[in-house]
């Protein structure tokens, strides 16, 4: 469902003059506002490190180059290295996820939270990934339209999804919060939504998704896996293969490429609103209907809510053939948005302030500048809130992450216990980013499912 994020988007409340549109039907962004954000918006800073979308940009040179693929494993029972988008200058050794919304640390993992009239909670990884392996130990969120994703993710203008890069490719796997007994795997590329078009006779137009069948996803930890390699993507449930896509069946003889994710990603785990009442029906209807704001949950801990445990990453080695010049950054060559448009090189991957764009990594000083705000230029993508929200950001795009294991919580963001110290499943309040300034996901994400952002 990866366009409904940008359904979302266009509905969401913003409390600060709108920066210039960019993406598809609005063309590029101007030169004082160069980076187009995934959300279609122009800006700088932030709207230049992850989910910059080049094609859409000023230049190609305009989103900062983004940081290699590193393997390694993420017990999530504590938020010392999750950090607020707008903290993170792109350095991935100073912290491992990105964090919009309120995430509270719970036991031995963390939850991804939903309060009442708010977008949810995304957690993003700092790095990219050129094709790998991705599992997490996870339970879904439940309730009508309550939606929880998992995804690599890419942000190119073409398409929108959960596993997507840069140039919208996508492959996830998605939970409806209705239907604790069916997880959705889907994939995409460059946002084109179904394979009518390709020229393989036992490919359907549903080609894109695969539902398959799984014990209570609320209740139940599994782990989800999605193994990309070139050639191949897998989507596993508790180690075993559930669904297996080839490249070579995505061929499109018209245009003479392969529909397939191909682009470096981000990694991504969100909850989100997809029954949303201004979201399109069709949305509305595969979310399970409309979201119940006072669902037993929220009634209980003011918020929904997903778990996550932990995250192991394998890094695989680029595809064959690829421009290989340095080992620190990935790096736009074309706008064609494939894998020849990519070249590992050695980059900077990191900006002074929040000022800065990939054209001027130093604009704004040093890092003690970071949150220098303007009135003109926006420098954090997604502000705003859904109309209502208790969790608006302020003018300067901004709000706090508020929750904390006392129970009680602000209306910014809150994440309060009302009074009760456990749901069904056996989850109370944690502790979330207390103190920490951050830009709520009004706009950002309102999926709740483990997503692959490919670039």
């Amino acid at each position: 469902m990866a366009p409904t994020l940008w359904l979302l988007l266009a509905t969401a409340t913003l409390l600060t003059a709108a920066p210039p549109s960019c993406g598809a039907g609005a063309g590029q962004c101007p030169s004082d506002t160069p980076c187009c954000s995934q959300y279609g918006q122009c800006g700088v800073g932030a709207f230049c490190l992850q989910g910059c979308d080049p094609l859409a940009s000023f230049s190609l040179q305009s989103c900062v180059p983004m940081p290699v693929c590193k393997s390694g494993s993420f017990a999530l029972a504590s938020l010392d290295r999750v950090a607020s988008i707008s903290d993170f200058l792109g350095d991935p050794t100073k912290a491992d996820f990105v964090a919009q919304g309120t995430p509270l640390s719970y036991q031995n993992g963390t939850l991804l939270t939903m309060p009442k009239n708010s977008v949810g909670t995304v957690l993003s990884w700092t790095r990219y990934m050129w094709y790998g392996k991705v599992s997490a130990a996870m339970r879904s969120s439940r309730g009508q339209g309550v939606v929880t994703s998992f995804m690599y993710r890419l942000s190119l203008s073409l398409l929108t999804s959960s596993t997507m890069s840069d140039v919208h490719d996508e492959v996830d796997w998605e939970f409806v919060g209705n239907d604790l007994q069916q997880a959705q795997s889907n994939f995409y590329w460059q946002a084109v939504l179904n394979c009518t078009s390709l020229s393989v006779s036992h490919l359907t137009p549903d080609t894109n998704s695969g539902n398959h069948s799984i014990s209570d996803s609320f209740a139940t930890t599994h782990t989800y896996t999605i193994d990309w390699s070139p050639e191949v993507l897998k989507w596993d449930i508790d180690g075993q293969t559930v669904r297996t896509l080839n490249k070579v069946d995505t061929y499109n003889a018209t245009t003479g490429n392969f529909q397939y994710p191909q682009t470096p990603s981000r990694i991504q785990f969100s909850l989100w609103p997809g029954g949303l009442a201004s979201n399109a029906p069709g949305t509305i209807k595969w979310a399970g209907g409309e979201i119940d704001w006072n669902s037993q949950d929220i009634q209980k801990y003011s918020y929904d809510f997903a778990f996550l445990e932990s995250v192991n990453i394998e890094c695989y080695g680029p595809p064959p053939g690829a421009t290989v010049q340095g080992q620190t950054s990935y790096v736009w060559l074309d706008n064609k948005g494939l894998n020849t448009s990519i070249a590992i090189k050695d980059d900077k991957t990191i900006i002074s302030s929040l000022a800065a764009t990939g054209t001027n990594l130093t604009a704004g000083g040093t890092a003690a500048n970071s949150n220098i705000q303007t009135q003109t230029v926006q420098n954090v993508p997604g502000q705003g809130s859904v109309a209502g929200s208790s969790a608006q950001g302020s003018q300067g795009g901004t709000s706090s992450f508020s929750g904390s294991s006392s129970g009680s919580g602000s209306a910014s963001g809150s994440s309060s216990a009302s009074g009760s110290t456990e749901a069904q499943n056996g989850f109370n309040q944690g502790k979330s980013l207390a103190t920490r300034t951050v830009l709520h996901p009004g706009v950002l994400f309102f999926i709740a499912s483990i997503t692959f952002i490919l670039n």
